[in-house]
């Protein structure tokens, strides 16, 4: 089985040199001062074998394999690491659930961004995998630095919580070089002849350039409350000032990013979802002015690496494209964005037509997202629902 997206495959790259490295340094603080900056167990001892625990998932998970990877107990500021402490445990789930992952269009992109949740709750949003991808076509920008343009979402439900958890992939990643055979000989090389400042040299300019390369990857952790209101947990995620815990890994600066990330990865989930033949389609509405629908083309078409790609089924006319951030210097934008509002509405049950109303509801109706607006040449058909093979 083979990785095939190119920003995931980095993050493994990245995350074996990050062991790598502090192996390196761990040996040279042995060798010259007789100590150990931590306990040599885990990821110090397994990275290199990292590779190859995916591609046996999931009989590699048997004797908690896992575990190999967990970083050791003592690590230095592992706060400030954490994105590479626990890849691991972020990625088996992505690869033991198929390793799906989901293309954007540009115009889907910024839909889904500005898309308003509504009255859904956690117990509504069932996405059909544990755990997917997403590939963005726009980067989006941290305020903190760098931006991220790939998305690994988890979701599972247990009982009456939900653990809900989004990683992003830095745009920079890749620009990451690495530690190729040559560095790695050099490095072993001047270790051998206990040339430790040259070495250190080395190490600390790698350990830079790493850095830089994963500017704008965030990662985030939340554990919620089933019956919980998405759309004020999303309001509470973007606002510093919040007094919970549960933006913890996120610096201030990154929350606005985050929240878009996580509307993002909730929108497509949603989307997924909504395909269940389970539910009857939503009926088609006559022209309005009041209410239209956005729908979004089934996974037919594909990228070079068969990344299914979410398309609209007719494209943003002029006054979609500014108010959804596409066309940004317009002199009508304010004017538009006041009067087009995106909202969900959560899956429910309605009559039959002609049905009395003191009946008990019967037909089920997806959840879908609408758009409310005041013009009459919208330009997006009255649709039903999100649709997606």
């Amino acid at each position: 089985m083979e990785i095939r997206v190119e920003p995931i495959g980095m993050a493994i790259r990245v995350y074996q040199d990050f062991w790598r490295m502090h192996s390196i340094q761990h040996a040279v603080t042995a060798a010259k001062y007789g100590q150990k900056l931590y306990t040599a167990c885990g990821a110090h001892l397994n990275y290199a074998q990292f590779g190859k625990f995916l591609l046996g998932l999931p009989h590699t998970l048997a004797n908690n394999g896992l575990a190999n990877f967990a970083p050791p107990p003592d690590f230095p500021n592992a706060s400030a690491h954490g994105y590479n402490l626990f890849l691991p445990s972020m990625l088996t789930p992505w690869v033991v659930n198929g390793r799906h992952t989901y293309g954007l269009t540009e115009e889907t992109q910024a839909v889904l961004s500005r898309t308003s949740i509504g009255n859904m709750r956690w117990c509504d949003y069932l996405p059909p995998f544990e755990s997917y991808s997403i590939q963005l076509p726009r980067p989006i920008s941290v305020p903190g630095g760098g931006s991220f343009d790939h998305l690994l979402v988890y979701c599972r439900q247990s009982g009456d919580e939900t653990r809900f958890k989004v990683w992003t992939f830095s745009s920079a990643l890749k620009n990451y070089r690495g530690i190729n055979e040559q560095t790695q000989a050099d490095l072993t090389r001047w270790f051998n002849q206990k040339n430790f400042d040259r070495l250190k040299g080395r190490i600390n300019r790698l350990g830079a350039h790493l850095q830089e390369c994963v500017k704008g990857s965030i990662r985030t952790d939340y554990l919620t409350s089933s019956d919980e209101l998405i759309g004020a947990w999303l309001e509470e995620l973007g606002d510093p000032g919040s007094k919970t815990n549960r933006h913890r890994f996120i610096d201030n600066d990154a929350l606005s990013a985050v929240t878009i990330a996580c509307r993002i990865a909730i929108g497509v989930g949603l989307h997924l979802q909504s395909s269940s033949d389970k539910c009857e389609r939503r009926p088609r509405r006559q022209q309005s002015l009041a209410t239209r629908t956005v729908e979004i083309q089934p996974l037919l078409d594909t990228t070079e690496d068969r990344i299914p790609v979410l398309r609209l089924r007719s494209p943003l006319n002029h006054r979609e494209r500014v108010y959804f951030g596409l066309c940004r210097e317009c002199p009508e934008r304010a004017e538009i964005m006041r009067q087009i509002q995106c909202y969900w509405v959560r899956a429910h049950k309605r009559h039959r037509p002609g049905e009395p109303s003191e009946l008990e509801k019967q037909v089920k109706v997806k959840a879908y997202v609408m758009l409310a607006d005041r013009f009459p040449d919208f330009g997006l058909p009255p649709g039903t629902y999100t649709v997606v093979a």
